[in-house]
This record gives C-alpha cells, sequence and structure tokens, in this order.
C-alpha cells in the first residue's frame, strides 16, 4: 500500500508551465510505476477524500459517484 507520507511531491513553479506538467508525470510514474492499480486507485481514493474533506463544499453520493451539493442562498 503506497503511504501518502512517504511520497514527496514535485516542486511545482508558481507559473505553472509545461515543464510543471513533465515533473509531475514524472514523479507520478516513479511513486506508482510498482504499484499494483488496487494501490493507485487506493492512493487517489484517499486524495479525494482528503480535498472533500478540506475543501469546505458539500458533497453528496449518488448512484457511487459523489456530487457536488449547491448550497442555497
Amino acid at each position: 500500500m503506497i503511504d501518502k507520507n512517504e511520497v514527496k511531491t514535485p516542486n511545482i513553479s508558481p507559473n505553472f508551465t509545461i515543464d510543471d506538467i513533465h515533473k509531475i508525470r514524472e514523479w507520478d510514474y516513479e511513486n506508482f510505476k510498482n504499484s499494483s492499480k488496487k494501490e493507485w486507485i487506493c492512493y487517489i481514493n484517499q486524495s479525494a477524500d482528503e480535498v472533500r474533506k478540506n475543501s469546505g463544499l458539500k458533497f453528496e453520493v449518488k448512484n457511487g459517484y459523489y456530487i457536488h451539493r449547491k448550497e442555497n442562498n
């Protein structure tokens, strides 16, 4: 299993260039080249859960998918 705490993230520039995209793809490959598909999916789901938790947005599950629930003003 991939431990999110052990995965080092790439250094991305403030302007986000094409070189940054290459760094992210290389980082992704290096971190997951020896992982099973199940491990990779688990890592992605953990990351998504973290985003949902920290975003402050409200989500609901419909048909097995997270749907952003808009607040009524």
